[in-house]
């Protein structure tokens, strides 16, 4: 029963991630006076303002967030899409090049942008691991701390930003909180496999047979 529960929930937030890595990361709605030179200043000033420390920012989904998020929930860049577009000249590619910039740093920026894909690379390796199971329970370690790394890392460079401020309504899009929010509790589920004996974690102690 509980490898049922444990398999079913691995399942639920690798698919959570898969599916918000395919829909929009961050969207923008461009006033019609802004130019691409303007909006790409406007973006850049954006994602660098502090907003200071709040621990709220590292684990909840402010309400705003949220609506702004699912407003038009499939209009924006996704995951899947930056790669790509950071080549492009228009809005989608000043957008996607401001993103990469902002959870990863100026310079480098085409092959930056590749390691968003680590993101699907991570929930198929973790309901891969909660299927096929590991002698050594440590190994789980990795997933966990690679889908947490990101988590955090993640959460600390949107803490940086305050979105709410922007003329031209810079948002983030669903795509993106679903795929945070996978990965921190399919971190939650790969640790139960620690926990448990037998295949899915360590070794079971056999019992004596009776005579």
């Amino acid at each position: 029963m509980k490898e049922k529960i444990l398999r079913g929930g691995l399942c639920l937030f690798g698919l959570m991630i898969l599916a918000g890595f395919f829909l929009p990361w961050v969207k923008v709605r461009v006033m019609p006076s802004q130019t691409a030179e303007k909006l790409a200043d406007q973006i850049g000033r954006m994602l660098g303002d502090d907003r200071g420390f709040d621990w709220k920012d590292y684990v909840l989904m402010t309400g705003h967030d949220f609506k702004t998020a699912f407003n038009d929930p499939f209009e924006g860049v996704s995951g899947f899409q930056i790669p790509a577009s950071v080549h492009e000249a228009g809005v989608r590619g000043i957008l996607s090049r401001n993103t990469v910039e902002m959870f990863l740093g100026q310079g480098a920026i085409p092959q930056k942008s590749l390691l968003f894909y680590i993101v699907p690379l991570l929930a198929l390796a973790g309901v891969l691991l909660g299927f096929v199971g590991l002698k050594k329970r440590s190994l789980y370690l990795i997933p966990i701390f690679l889908n947490l790394l990101i988590y955090l890392w993640v959460r600390h460079q949107l803490s940086l930003t305050d979105f709410s401020r922007s003329v031209n309504q810079i948002r983030l899009g669903p795509g993106l909180w679903l795929c945070l929010y996978g990965l921190l509790f399919l971190s939650f589920f790969l640790i139960i496999p620690m926990l448990l004996p037998g295949k899915t974690g360590g070794k079971s102690k056999a019992k004596p047979r009776k005579n």
